[in-house]
């Protein structure tokens, strides 16, 4: 069967996550959406990566609004995360962040994601990408990092489940990059000062 591991041939590639978010109905799991399947491409040799695409290619990007209606979920932020693509004399595609919270009683997520242990690496002296990661409750006293990969996650009303996607690898060394480009970063929200 395919598999969607890293693979040596393919550093600097940022893998993405797949949740799983269903809800206990009559003691079954009634999948209601998938809320998440994305990643980053590798960057090219020539140009940035790209941030915040669908991978594999063929997979859906439901609009927050279809996705809201049809689950107990809310897409309370949606953006781009800073310094997630390695730096290199052409950055990796930055990750993705989205907080849901949940608006009903013990809704149950499965979560499967890849690049969150070890991240996308650089090539020819670049950085690596941000791991991605789960993140229950961020920035309440009861955070907690969830693992990469867990069924049945009992998620009660009013928490907060944060997806982090993982961001590439950059290519080539960040000092040789165009100090155009850096601060081009840095004024749109890429790299932070």
């Amino acid at each position: 069967p395919h598999s969607h591991r890293p693979r040596d041939d393919n550093p600097i590639r940022g893998y993405g996550d797949l949740v799983a978010l269903g809800d206990a109905v009559e003691e079954e799991l009634e999948l209601l959406d998938v809320v998440d399947a994305s990643g980053v491409p590798f960057v090219k040799q020539m140009l940035d990566g790209k941030s915040g695409l669908m991978w594999p290619t063929s997979a859906a990007n439901t609009p927050i609004e279809l996705f809201e209606a049809r689950t107990p979920a809310v897409c309370v932020e949606k953006a781009y995360l800073p310094d997630s693509g390695g730096a290199g004399k052409y950055r990796g595609g930055m990750g993705v962040l989205r907080d849901y919270r949940i608006n009903a009683d013990d809704v149950t997520v499965s979560l499967a994601s890849e690049r969150q242990n070890v991240a996308a690496r650089g090539l020819e002296g670049a950085g690596a990408g941000h791991a991605g990661e789960f993140i229950y409750n961020p920035g309440k006293p009861d955070e907690l990092k969830l693992p990469a990969a867990a069924g049945e996650v009992v998620l009660p009303r009013g928490s907060v489940l944060r997806i982090a996607t993982p961001g590439g690898g950059g290519f080539g060394d960040p000092a040789a990059r165009d100090a155009a480009a850096v601060e081009r970063d840095r004024r749109e929200g890429r790299t932070r000062p």
